[in-house]
């Protein structure tokens, strides 16, 4: 197997169309949206991962480790000067849904943050009591939302 034909496997993997991603990198225009990316983080001093960029209107901080819920909530009361306010968060399958449906993909790490789990069973817990048809776990702890069949 060559290196295009297992990344195009594994953009299949991930739920891409291996068509569309196999164009992008016949017609370089994947090596160069990447080159842009890097450009731009390299513009903001990135130089490991995972980084998450926070920001209120012209302001942004730069996290560059995972933190915690409470720790996002320190950084944004410090760019909105406590303009943003907290609003209160109960993990459910419903909070999940929801989640899944502004950000098709989502890592674990990601869900527990957001919806401030105690730990990684109270989120197997919700995954399991979410119908499945409506996502599907794949490979490095990330979770998909499916695309809705037609009938």
């Amino acid at each position: 197997m060559t290196r295009t034909e297992e990344l195009a496997a594994a953009a299949k993997d991930c739920g891409m169309d291996e068509n569309a991603f196999l164009s992008h990198i016949r017609d370089r225009s994947a090596e160069t949206a990447f080159e842009k990316d890097l450009r731009y983080t390299r513009s903001l001093g990135i130089t490991s991962l995972p980084v998450c960029q926070v920001q209120y209107e012209e302001k942004a901080v730069l996290i560059s480790q995972l933190t915690s819920y409470s720790g996002f909530q320190e950084v944004i009361a410090m760019l909105s000067k406590d303009s943003v306010k907290e609003y209160p968060v109960s993990p459910s399958a419903e909070l999940f849904s929801s989640l899944l449906k502004k950000h098709p993909l989502i890592s674990r790490q990601e869900l527990l943050s957001a919806m401030n789990c105690k730990d990684e069973t109270e989120l197997n817990e919700i995954i399991r009591n979410t119908d499945p048809s409506l996502y599907t776990e794949i490979y490095g702890g990330f979770i998909q939302r499916r695309k809705p069949v037609c009938q």
